[in-house]
């Protein structure tokens, strides 16, 4: 037996191909520099603004979180006391503008340091909550907030969610508790047809 086989490859004209949009960033806490930006005061935080330039459908948000307090070292804040310390990272989608969050970037394009209930006030009525991570480390009386706190993040919609060109995805970046600390988000979003 004997087989005599051609193939022939042609991409198709119109394939759309699901795009990765990198929705990340890091963020210090409790000391004046480090990261793409810091903030040494209490209840302040960071909203990224990321504009969506096709209309498609958001998929999925995957990565992972790790948040971390650093070591209390001279170039850092000191470690965090107290019963606990926390970080926020919270996903959401704006219709058709990111607004003012888009105002709020300095020179370098990175956002600057807001109060966390203002940045909440100027989310849309229309805004989508899309996730919520939030991450606690209960610190053992006597002893101080030295930990690493990570999550893996699969956040897979049963419903594609629309995404037209020109909203905006906001990702906001707070801690709750004292002392120094470094908020890493990687997450990518999936846009699919």
């Amino acid at each position: 037996m004997s087989a005599d086989l051609d193939l022939r490859y042609r991409p198709l004209k119109n394939a759309n191909p699901n795009t990765v949009v990198d929705v990340g960033g890091e963020y210090c806490f409790g000391q004046d520099g480090g990261c793409q930006n810091a903030t040494e005061i209490d209840g302040e935080a960071f909203a990224v603004p990321i504009p969506m330039l096709t209309s498609r459908h958001l998929v999925e948000l995957y990565g992972n979180i790790s948040d971390r307090a650093f070591a209390g070292s001279q170039d850092n804040g000191p470690i965090p006391t107290g019963k606990a310390w926390g970080a926020g990272n919270d996903f959401y989608l704006l219709p058709e503008e990111c607004g003012i969050f888009e105002e709020n970037l300095n020179s370098q394009g990175f956002p600057n340091p807001t109060p966390l209930s203002t940045l909440h006030s100027w989310l849309p009525h229309d805004a989508l909550h899309l996730a919520s991570l939030p991450l606690v480390d209960r610190i053992t009386p006597g002893q101080t907030g030295k930990a690493a706190l990570q999550e893996q993040v699969e956040n897979i919609f049963s419903v594609r969610l629309k995404v037209n060109a020109g909203d905006c995805m906001v990702v906001m970046y707070g801690r709750s508790g004292n002392g120094a600390t470094d908020n890493e988000t990687r997450v990518k979003a999936l846009i699919a047809p």
